[in-house]
């Protein structure tokens, strides 16, 4: 009879972490009225949306090393997207770029209590395993 050998782990070597967040989901542009109900405005201040970003984004902000997996298109929005998360030190390596959907929009207002949104979701909801 074969004897059988105990595989017994080497508890010396250390786990490498490359990130102590990675966040998957949405990360999108946030086009916000100053100053005016959405359909009076007309100046607009640009902002980084979805809770992916923002999570991987504040993350970073506590000195911790994020990466963010989303996906947007292949546009100067998505380009925005991106600058925006490496401007606060998040790896995007894991972004995916879509040529056949534009970067997903809202919209958003506040008047005094009042808050309006408007989505346009378009290239968030095309994120996909690439093996």
């Amino acid at each position: 009879m074969k004897e059988r050998r105990k595989i017994i782990p080497d508890t010396n070597v250390q786990p490498t972490i490359l990130y102590d967040l990675a966040t998957v989901g949405d990360a999108y542009v946030e086009l916000r009225a100053k100053n005016a109900p959405l359909p009076e405005a007309d100046v607009y201040e640009r902002h980084i949306a979805g809770s992916a970003a923002h999570i991987a984004i504040f993350n970073s902000m506590l000195g911790g090393k994020a990466a963010c997996i989303a996906s947007v298109g292949a546009d100067p929005m998505g380009t925005f997207v991106q600058q925006t998360l490496r401007n606060h030190r998040v790896v995007v390596s894991g972004m995916q770029f879509s040529r056949e959907h534009q970067t997903s929009l809202v919209f958003a207002s506040r008047a005094g209590r009042f808050f309006q949104t408007s989505y346009y979701r378009i290239s968030d909801w095309q994120l996909h395993n690439t093996k």
